[in-house]
């Protein structure tokens, strides 16, 4: 019992110059957003005391984004282990289970082969690709990612477990968010792109709007 509720704390979305992540999303139970956070707050330093980066974000419907940084899986393998025999992660989880704030409500794994700038604010378009066309959504992807970042985003590609493509735009405001918004209206680049891929090979499953909580 106690290794699944591990891997599920320590599970999208936001991308620190790293290449593999574990995400969760929490929604916090009615009147208990302020324990979620708290709760999450005590998680990370546990975990970034034991290798791993953490990030913490809130997305458009008040969920929290709770994201686990390793430059690779051989290195999340290390940690998860360390955590399975540590004693402050043990009290940490009693204390956490006797009164729980919040619901897991999402897991993601991700490969993280174009990392972005860490910012304030960022969208992140996940998209359900056709079967066997995951290279070269890719491709298309990382084509997109000339274009946006000229028009001032930073963005980056994440691939999860299941072969979903999350593409994340990060920013250092909402209002440079609608900059770059009005100029892709006007991108000769960006029109060009979008008539060339007119066919498509993947689905858009969700959208996530994320404001990341600064370091604390």
């Amino acid at each position: 019992m106690k290794k699944t509720l591990f891997l599920l704390l320590t599970a999208f979305s936001t991308s620190i110059l790293a290449d593999v992540a574990q995400v969760n999303i929490w929604k916090a139970y009615p009147g208990r957003m302020a324990d979620m956070f708290d709760s999450a707050m005590k998680a990370k330093a546990i975990h970034e005391k034991n290798g791993a980066t953490v990030s913490i974000a809130t997305d458009q419907h008040l969920n929290m984004h709770y994201v686990a940084i390793f430059d690779t899986w051989e290195d999340w393998g290390k940690f998860s282990g360390k955590m399975l025999n540590n004693a402050e992660w043990d009290e940490y989880w009693t204390q956490a289970l006797a009164n729980p704030a919040a619901e897991l409500i999402d897991t993601l794994h991700v490969d993280n082969p174009n990392p972005s700038e860490a910012k304030a604010v960022a969208i992140i378009y996940m998209w359900d690709v056709d079967p066997g066309k995951t290279q070269e959504m890719v491709a298309r992807a990382t084509e997109a990612i000339g274009i946006h970042n000229a028009l001032g985003a930073s963005a980056s590609i994440n691939i999860d477990d299941i072969g979903n493509l999350h593409y994340e735009m990060s920013f250092d405001s909402w209002a440079a968010w609608g900059k770059f918004s009005a100029a892709s209206q006007e991108s000769e680049a960006w029109a060009e792109f979008q008539t060339k891929y007119s066919q498509p090979i993947a689905r858009l499953a969700k959208v996530y709007r994320l404001n990341v909580m600064p370091d604390q």
